[in-house]
């Protein structure tokens, strides 16, 4: 194909575009232009010459005339264009109309495609400059975009301006579809007269179906008309019927609403003497409660009866584990009914009738309705939430009543327990706990279950609490409490534990030391005693002599006499209060089998003692000199005073008696002590000793050094206990103590070999050197047996002087 061929193809291919795109330009402007037509044709209808036939001959010619002259302008013409006359215009004229939009082109395209038209009839010199001329022309249209000539432009405005006629129009057409029916009709048909007008009412709801007792809003209004008024009738089922007058709003549909519709029926509407179909009104009732009895079954175990709430009542409080009965009556028979809780699954009630039942056990708090529905599938609105509350079960509560109080462990280690505890129903089990610490280590546990006797919601148990079993040594803690679980079965048993309370087994040491240092306070609130009486026996003295020489008492004397009387009165009572003391230092003592009978029975001597110094004829005497004063009666006062001053003068002996024989009793005491201490060590060095000799691991052998160090401790207790039974030999000369036996025991206990042999055994164990441990436990054996013998004859030796004294005694009694 030459390039003449190729650039009047491409100038065809543009002038074909260019003459479809005027095309679609006109047809969009005549459909444009109809639907204008078809969107004002109403308003012409509309006018009150609509009836004038003249008016719509002339409105049906004018726009027949119209739509033939766009028809074919805008319709007919394009086309014909487009179709049957593509070869117009000329190639040379469409060439001269693309040049103009490209300066550098202008004419310059149609000039060549004229020269090669006329080449033929050219001589050979001016065939070629025509083709040099073509050819420059061909380059410079090549590289153009020769197709932009064509512009859309204006096809994409008339294309948006037909749509949006025609979208606006159609939606007009949709909303009024009567109006431009008829109007259309008019225009086809202008000979024809216009027909009455439709009167179409649109009603809301319709038929309708509602809840008895609710409200119903009509509306209505009548398609293309404005009524100037509108009533509502309804015909109820029961024969009667009713007229409402309808009220526009705001110029939109007429509106009325029926209140608390009881009865079903059918309703119309009436306006301009035309009355709209008839609809169905049904009126339905929703599935309610017309009654609801609860009924709750406490816990079996708590033993309470069933409780019923009044009917209707559906806020009930119960216990955890409680069954909750429900009897439910409807207005209707149900197909489905269950109740809905808050925190648990839906519970399914039985269907029978109107009558629902159901159960449902509760283990804490929630809310909950009951749900309807019946067999239309209605289901019961706004139902009420009511709530089950939740009684909690108490803790019980549990206390130690006896000892109740921290303690220590006597010889016999058995402690009598009483426990009482209160729980709001019941009880299924009471355990002792108890650890056993040693050192501030625990050592072992121990879990006893004891029994208790309950009655309504209290609980007492007593309990002999023997502790042999459980190995205590000197110096062990027991620490212990009670655990008391009620009989919750729902929940599981709850725990309630007493305050906890320690015993304390004490060591030979510490009783000992405990009970001198009690005698030691006993003596010094003697010796004061003794001072004070001394005190008061010479004042009385002295006032009894003043009386003797004026009978007369002033009241500075009878002061004195008061703060005299009072004063031993004092005295009696700390007599008493120091009896007490002494009396609950040899009960421990003996529970901790550490008197001697010898001991134990003046101590009992020294109580009678005690009780004989608060005569009755003491008390008497003071009572008679108070009543002589205030008698005034000079003889019976001097009575009075002279009898007084006889019980306190025999006071005052007896008060010596009782220091010397508790002087006595401290330095035996001692002796006592001593002994026992000096056993002990035997005792715990025989059992270290054959340790030593069977045990033989390193943490073994460890153990028992620390064993032997604490016999250091007791040799020095046994040093102090000696140390101060050789005071009390020295100041009471008189008991005849055997001073030599204690002298040699002693020796051997401050002696530079036992205590060497002491850290020697301590150092063996240490480093499990068996053989010198068993070397050097068998010469503190000898010296520790040798220390035990010394003070038992020595307390032998004691006892029987003793004996000879009180045997000297009764031979002088026979005598005299």
């Amino acid at each position: 194909m030459t390039a003449l061929e190729k650039l009047k193809k491409r100038l065809a291919r543009i002038r074909f575009r260019t003459k479809a795109v005027h095309g679609a330009e006109k047809m969009a402007l005549f459909i444009s232009a109809i639907a204008a037509a078809v969107l004002v044709l109403p308003l012409l209808y509309a006018a009150p010459l609509r009836d004038d036939v003249v008016y719509r001959w002339l409105v049906s010619l004018s726009a027949a005339g119209l739509f033939c002259w766009l028809g074919y302008h805008w319709f007919l013409k394009p086309l014909w264009q487009c179709v049957f006359r593509r070869n117009t215009p000329s190639l040379e004229k469409s060439a001269l109309q693309i040049g103009a939009a490209f300066p550098q082109i202008r004419d310059r395209l149609s000039n060549a495609l004229q020269l090669m038209r006329d080449m033929p009839k050219m001589d050979e010199a001016a065939s070629a400059l025509a083709q040099k001329e073509f050819e420059r022309v061909h380059q410079a249209v090549a590289g153009l975009a020769l197709e932009k000539y064509i512009s859309t432009e204006q096809l994409r405005r008339n294309t948006a301006t037909a749509a949006g006629l025609l979208i606006v129009t159609l939606s007009f057409a949709f909303i009024f579809p009567n109006t431009y029916r008829d109007a259309l009709r008019q225009l086809l048909t202008p000979y024809s007269r216009p027909a009455q007008a439709e009167y179409a009412f649109r009603v809301s709801p319709g038929d309708v179906r509602i809840v008895r007792g609710t409200s119903l809003e009509i509306s209505a209004s009548v398609a293309d008309v404005q009524p100037r008024s509108m009533s509502l009738h309804v015909l109820y089922d029961g024969g009667f019927e009713e007229t409402f007058s309808m009220q526009p709003v705001a110029g939109g549909p007429f509106r009325y609403t029926l209140e608390n519709v009881q009865e079903s029926g059918r309703y119309f509407l009436k306006s301009d003497g035309r009355s709209s179909e008839s609809f169905q009104l049904d009126v339905v009732e929703l599935p309610d409660i017309r009654q609801m009895q609860l009924r709750v079954r406490p816990p079996a175990y708590t033993k309470l009866p069933e409780m019923k709430p009044e009917p209707d009542v559906g806020l009930v409080s119960v216990l955890a584990g409680s069954e909750v009965f429900f009897s439910v009556l409807t207005n209707k028979p149900v197909r489905e009914a269950k109740l809905l809780f808050s925190d648990h699954d839906p519970v399914i009630l039985k269907i029978s009738g109107e009558a629902l039942t159901g159960k449902v056990q509760i283990r804490s708090a929630q809310q909950y309705s009951v749900y309807l529905k019946d067999s239309a599938g209605l289901e019961n609105a706004n139902p009420i939430l009511w709530q089950i509350d939740i009684i909690p079960d108490q803790r019980p509560v549990v206390e130690i009543v006896r000892p109740g109080r921290d303690q220590d462990l006597d010889e016999s280690r058995r402690v009598p327990l009483l426990v009482s505890g209160e729980d709001d129903f019941g009880f299924t089990r009471l355990d002792l706990v108890y650890s056993v610490y040693r050192s501030g280590e625990k050592e072992r546990s121990f879990r006893e279950r004891l029994n208790y006797v309950s009655r309504e919601a209290t609980l007492q148990a007593e309990y002999l609490w023997d502790l042999q079993p459980a190995g205590l040594e000197p110096e062990d803690v027991v620490v212990y409490h009670v655990e008391l679980f009620d009989n919750d079965m729902i929940s599981g048993p709850k725990k309630a534990s007493s305050r906890e309370y320690r015993l304390r087994l004490p060591s030979l040491m510490e009783i000992f030391a405990e009970a001198g240092e009690q005698q030691e306070r006993s003596l010094e609130n003697l010796d004061e005693l003794a001072k004070n009486t001394e005190e008061i026996r010479e004042d009385v003295q002295e006032i009894l002599q003043e009386f003797r020489r004026n009978p007369e008492l002033d009241w500075e004397d009878k002061q004195a006499l008061r703060d005299a009387s009072g004063k031993q009165e004092k005295i009696l009572d700390d007599m008493q209060t120091l009896g007490e003391q002494l009396d609950e230092m040899v009960d421990r003592m003996e529970n901790n089998e550490l008197l001697s009978p010898e001991i134990l029975q003046k101590y009992q001597e020294l109580q009678e003692l005690i009780d004989e110094i608060a005569t009755p004829e003491m008390r008497e005497a003071m009572r008679k000199l108070q009543e002589a004063m205030e008698k005034l009666d000079p003889e019976n006062i001097e009575k009075a005073l002279e009898a007084f001053q006889q019980e306190q003068e025999q006071f005052a002996r007896n008060l010596e008696r009782t220091i010397n024989l508790l002087k006595q009793l401290q330095a035996e005491q001692r002796l006592e002590e001593s002994l026992r201490i000096a056993e002990e060590m035997v005792q715990k060095q025989e059992q270290i000793n054959d340790k030593a000799r069977s045990e033989s691991s390193p943490e073994q052998q460890s153990a028992l050094a620390d064993e032997e160090m604490k016999q250091m401790k007791r040799l020095e207790q046994l040093q102090q206990a000696l140390k101060s039974l050789q005071e009390k030999i020295a100041e009471l000369p008189q008991i005849r103590l055997p001073r030599e036996q204690v002298d040699a025991a002693q020796k051997t206990a401050e002696s530079q070999e036992l205590m060497e042999n002491l850290q020697e055994m301590t150092q063996a164990l240490d480093r499990a050197d068996q053989e010198q441990s068993a070397q050097t436990g068998q010469q503190l054996m000898q010296q520790m047996q040798q220390m035990q013998q010394n003070l038992a004859q020595a307390r032998e030796q004691m006892q029987q002087n003793q004996q000879a004294e009180l045997r000297q005694a009764l031979q002088r009694g026979a005598r005299d």
